[in-house]
């Protein structure tokens, strides 16, 4: 038998929603993380992975929440509270982007190139 939880169903859910409400541009790093999330319930990252799991409404008020972070996200890089280079980086992690290195070519090169190797090759 481990600890009591610290979850209390609707008393949880409402600390949540008011981080939620709570959330803005300018107040956005106090509340963008999961460990802001816990902190504020006074508990582990791992603790609300396993709330959610195991509480829907609690899953569902996280997801609003992630919701919320990912809309003023967008917003940050206008605003300049974020280097390019930092919002990329968030992105890729949070909404989960990626970098498209997808190359398209109509073949001309590999046609060139075995054109090359067939020409090279001595008589047989």
């Amino acid at each position: 038998m481990g600890r009591p939880t610290k979850y209390k169903g609707e008393e949880t859910i409402h600390a949540v929603e008011s981080i939620i409400e709570m959330m803005s541009l300018e107040k956005f790093f106090s509340f963008c993380g999961i460990e802001q999330i816990a902190i504020a319930l006074g508990v582990c990252r791992d603790t609300i992975y396993e709330w959610c799991k195991k509480y829907d409404e609690f899953s569902d008020t996280i997801r609003a929440w992630e919701t919320k972070r990912n809309a003023l996200f967008y917003n940050l890089v206008p605003s300049k509270q974020v280097s390019p280079s930092s919002w990329i980086f968030l992105s890729k992690n949070w909404l989960g982007m990626k970098d498209n290195q997808a190359q398209e070519h109509s073949g001309g090169i590999a046609l060139t190139i075995n054109k090359v190797i067939t020409d090279e090759r001595p008589d047989e």
